[in-house]
């Protein structure tokens, strides 16, 4: 069964979270099967470098068009993309090697990333 759509990016800004929200890490394979299974797919994806990685990693591609659109709050207080307002959110943020931190303005290389993190933030 498809799902209608799903917002995906690399964090989310907690200065966001207005209402109750649960969070929760899944396993990466789940959230794979949770986007190739999605309609439609909505990014507010931040880093082409790791933007790339995710592709293969979830066998989808985020559409270009999509880059870095910002999010919003509808008037409930829940993530505003586009015009589409959404309860749910994934999460899939690379765990790069100890004490390592991408230069200001640079990105990362896969070298620096030792696995990834799949979580989901669900509005009450």
């Amino acid at each position: 069964m498809k799902t209608e759509r799903v917002l995906i990016g690399n964090t989310f800004p907690f200065w966001m979270i207005k209402r109750k929200v649960r969070i929760y890490p899944i396993e990466v394979e789940t959230l794979r099967g949770i986007v190739c299974n999605a309609e439609k797919i909505c990014s507010y994806w931040g880093h082409s470098d790791t933007r790339e990685i995710a592709e293969e990693i979830l066998g989808v591609k985020i559409p270009e068009n999509d880059i870095r659109k910002p999010l919003a709050l509808s008037e409930n207080e829940y993530p505003l993309w586009n015009g589409m307002e959404f309860r749910k959110c994934y999460i899939l943020s690379p765990n790069y090697k100890n004490s390592f931190r991408p230069a200001l303005n640079g990105g990362a290389s896969v070298d620096e990333i030792i696995s990834w993190k799949a979580l989901v933030v669900e509005w009450e």
